[in-house]
């Protein structure tokens, strides 16, 4: 449970990192966030739609119908606006990096 919180914290530090002065590593830092933003935006979908299946009986979860509601109106689209989030900020430090 432990590593998810230092995942998210990592998260958090990667964004602050993306604020620092300019150069290569700061480049890099926002390709690394881009990236990550694509890959948390196909996890949220990637459940959206499998949580979807299984609202409409062609997967068999063991999900309550208050939680099945609770994550397709509120989590994964949660997952997916942060994956759009990180990937735009990495995309803006792109762009202000190539104006300077």
């Amino acid at each position: 449970m432990w590593a998810t919180g230092f995942v998210k914290l990592a998260g958090a530090v990667l964004l602050l990192l993306l604020l620092g002065r300019r150069g290569s590593f700061r480049r890099l830092l926002a390709w690394i966030c881009m990236v990550a933003g694509v890959l948390i935006f196909l996890y949220g979908l990637a459940n959206f739609v499998t949580i979807s299946l299984a609202g409409l009986n062609v997967l068999d979860f063991d999900l309550s119908r208050h939680a099945m509601v609770w994550r397709l109106v509120f989590w994964e689209p949660f997952w997916m606006a942060g994956g759009w989030l990180y990937f735009a900020a990495g995309r803006k430090r792109i762009a202000a990096g190539e104006a300077d």
